[in-house]
């Protein structure tokens, strides 16, 4: 972790294997989280900048030193295992479609487990979010739609409006508490709880 306890994030994209893909929910990411763009010779940078420019993460890009198959593939594991090796990586997620990686991931997983607490295949950045779908939700609609989309109508009803009495409960013992207490915060002439509440 870094100085400030926040966990230090990696993603290996590889460049060669859906990129535009790969790419879906960089905008999830946070100043602390770091990509490292892998790409082979050619390969034309311009239309993904104008994605990576939407994140706040630190973020590289790569060029492959040599062509061939798997060549990317290769430079990729022995970025993670070095980076792993320095003690510079908790959570390190390889960003490919290509199953090639599984092996190399379950190595590590097996015999270094103890030099980091995640390491996985993912297909897309917003798949390391075990909640991406509720990350992109802004307003109690949109939540209602997510919820019912991942869950199913039953089940995902049931989770909103769980959700919603839980947070309306919240807010009405805030309520409560902060009107108990409103003679005494007018003699001691503190300010009012400006606290936002999560659920209007």
């Amino acid at each position: 972790m870094t100085r400030s306890g926040n966990t230090r994030r990696y993603f290996f994209i590889d460049g060669d294997n859906n990129p535009h893909t790969a790419l879906n929910g960089i905008e999830l990411l946070t100043a602390e989280d770091t990509v490292l763009f892998f790409y082979s010779p050619g390969f034309n940078l311009t239309r993904l900048r104008q994605r990576m420019k939407n994140s706040l993460a630190n973020i590289q890009t790569i060029e492959s030193v040599k062509t061939g198959k798997n060549a990317l593939d290769f430079q990729i594991i022995i970025e993670l295992g070095i980076l792993i090796g320095q003690n510079k990586v908790d959570c390190a997620y390889i960003i490919s479609q290509d199953q090639g990686y599984s092996a190399s991931v379950e190595v590590l997983k097996s015999r270094y487990s103890s030099a980091f607490q995640e390491v996985e295949l993912k297909e897309t950045i917003e798949d390391c979010f075990p909640f991406h779908f509720i990350l992109k939700a802004h307003d109690k609609q949109q939540l209602y739609v997510a919820l019912v989309k991942e869950y199913g109508h039953t089940q995902g009803s049931f989770l909103y409006h769980h959700l919603n009495q839980i947070f309306h409960t919240s807010s009405n013992a805030n309520a409560e508490t902060h009107s108990g207490n409103t003679a005494s915060k007018a003699l001691q002439r503190q300010p009012e709880d400006s606290r936002c509440t999560i659920w209007p």
